[in-house]
């Protein structure tokens, strides 16, 4: 599980790469977090569910990024990736804005 959180976080990870959408859900789920992954089409319906986070990947065009922004309800976070990262660099991104975000997490 990872460190500080009680309950493995929800994470879903929006990524427009079959092979990627993959391969990043394996490396979160391997690292304790509940993670989820949607192609963009498939949005809509994963964000019937609750999530502490939402990764949108570097994958993704602006436009399709903002779209998805206004459909991420206000009390989860949103990380917005600009660039393709190693997983370690990931990790380190997703902890740090889960402790930003401690306080506000829902169930």
């Amino acid at each position: 599980m990872p460190k500080g959180h009680k309950a493995s976080p929800r994470i879903l990870s929006v990524v427009s790469d079959p092979v990627l959408l993959r391969t990043r859900q394996e490396v979160l789920i391997a690292q304790g977090y509940d993670a989820d992954s949607a192609l963009p089409s498939e949005v809509d319906e994963k964000l019937k569910s609750n999530f502490h986070l939402v990764i949108l990947s570097a994958t993704l065009d602006e436009e399709e990024k903002a779209r998805i922004r206004e459909k991420v309800p206000a009390h989860i976070k949103v990380l917005n990736l600009d660039t393709l990262l190693w997983p370690d660099e990931l990790l380190r991104m997703i902890d740090t804005a889960l402790s930003d975000s401690d306080q506000a997490l829902p169930n």
